[in-house]
């Protein structure tokens, strides 16, 4: 089974794993048939007659003169919560632009769904596992932050027969070299006090009752790869540490990191035996790319529309980025900034080839009052 891609840059989120809405994200509309995303808004009517001068000729350009003018109104194309931002002053649209949203690519549903069933399904004596491998910028590091906002650690916990709901931990696997460097993560993760004389077997203990109490379902270990930078004997009592937990607790396990994070299991035939092995792979010309593009430039608000799920728009990112999602993102990011400081109130395919860096941020922008 192979995952495409997740998008981050203000959260979106639609159906059951629509995990990740920010706080002034408005609701999502149903999902069109066989799109991957939120299909894009339509165009909200207007009292303003008032369009932007045109530049160029292209297909977006046209939309911008004759009998469309009106359809093509400012900030049409966008969503609602993204057109509130357009009168607003221009660093306070630069900030809009550079925050996060996070738009799931139609093939993440299949393993979001897998991971809703580690999560509620019965527990089992051989508790199951997934690694997700990606390249760095791939989306691993969103997905997890997706199930989190999902399963939230923060809540009650159990002092009774009442159940609590499911929780998913995270934590990061980066500068783990022992055991005891693991345990402790956990519990920081979990806000326990930790004793500094505290010994490691005490602390498997504390751990194993600080998670069941909690009713974690789920243990996510980010930049499992890091695992092999510690000694071999090392990475073997780390493992032995999972393999533990998941024993203990009957606890699923999701592993994300780059293809190394496969090699980490090695070691242990019998963990091996327990993952499945999922991959992210780059983003691809077609209309699933499509559509990530079209989903995103309605949440970035620039008056004027970009076209930016147009082949020309597609090629033009895949040509500057390798399909990297993150230098996907960043991409955008740039070229929508420019768009906004030089006037032209849309992006580019020439922009999005030339225009990687981001304007001299102490001439831009005093407003933000940079430290000297």
């Amino acid at each position: 089974m192979t995952i495409d891609n997740i998008a981050s840059s203000e959260n979106v989120s639609r159906n059951d794993s629509g995990v990740n809405a920010g706080a002034d994200a408005p609701p999502a509309p149903e999902p069109q048939k066989g799109a991957g995303v939120d299909p894009p808004a339509a165009p909200a009517s207007t009292d303003s007659k008032e369009c932007m001068s045109p530049h160029t000729t292209d297909q977006a350009e046209s939309e911008w003169t004759g009998p469309n003018k009106l359809a093509a109104a400012i900030g049409a194309h966008l969503r609602e919560e993204a057109r509130s931002w357009l009168d607003k002053p221009i660093e306070q649209r630069l900030e809009r632009i550079l925050k996060d949203i996070d738009i799931i690519h139609p093939d993440l549903f299949g393993l979001l769904n897998e991971v809703h069933w580690l999560i509620h399904e019965p527990r089992r004596r051989r508790a199951r596992g997934l690694v997700i491998s990606g390249n760095p910028g791939s989306g691993k590091t969103v997905l997890a932050a997706i199930l989190q906002k999902k399963y939230p650690v923060e809540g009650a916990v159990a002092k009774g027969p009442e159940p609590v709901p499911p929780k998913v931990l995270a934590i990061q696997m980066s500068g783990i070299r022992t055991t005891k460097a693991m345990l402790k993560r956990i519990l920081e993760a979990t806000k326990v006090p930790v004793s500094k004389s505290i010994t490691t077997d005490d602390m498997e203990l504390l751990v194993v009752d600080t998670l069941r109490r909690m009713n974690c379902s789920l243990l996510i270990l980010d930049e499992m790869q890091d695992v092999l930078q510690a000694r071999e004997s090392e990475q073997l009592r780390v493992l032995e540490i999972i393999k533990y937990l998941m024993n203990a607790l009957k606890l699923p396990v999701l592993a994300l990191g780059t293809e190394d994070a496969c090699v980490a299991f090695r070691a242990d035939s019998h963990l091996q035996a327990r993952f499945q092995i999922l991959k992210l792979s780059a983003w691809k010309l077609g209309d699933d790319f499509k559509a990530f593009l079209e989903a995103y430039e309605e949440h970035l608000p620039l008056k004027r529309p970009s076209n930016l799920g147009s082949m020309k728009m597609q090629k033009a990112l895949v040509k500057c980025t390798g399909g990297n999602l993150d230098a996907i993102v960043t991409r955008l990011q740039s070229a929508a900034v420019h768009a906004v400081l030089d006037g032209t109130e849309r992006i580019t395919a020439e922009a999005l080839e030339t225009k990687s860096a981001r304007p001299h941020i102490e001439a831009l922008l005093p407003q933000w009052q940079l430290a000297a």
